[in-house]
């Protein structure tokens, strides 16, 4: 993580076909004070045009060191963030 005035930039790691538009990590920049899933998901979609669509549709989860979290969850700096696609089974 790098640091500015009010942000920080994260990084974020990105799971299954999320990934596989390039590489498996992508860093953005969140606010200083951490943020919500939410906004961080609204900043992922900002940063990397390829990922928007998933995110608008609210297909992508995300994970904060290890759980599933809900879109008010906050993050703050050295968290571990990671985005996972919708997944289906049976």
């Amino acid at each position: 993580m790098s640091a500015t005035k009010d942000c920080i930039t994260v990084t974020v790691e990105l799971w299954g076909r999320l990934a596989d538009a390039g590489d498996p990590f992508v860093s953005v920049a969140i606010p200083a004070a951490g943020c919500t899933a939410a906004e961080l998901l609204a900043c992922v979609a900002q940063d990397c045009p390829a990922l928007k669509d998933d995110i608008d549709l609210g297909r992508v989860k995300v994970c904060i060191n290890d759980a599933v979290v809900s879109a008010e969850a906050r993050l703050v700096p050295h968290d571990r963030i990671a985005l996972f696609p919708p997944v289906s089974g049976g």
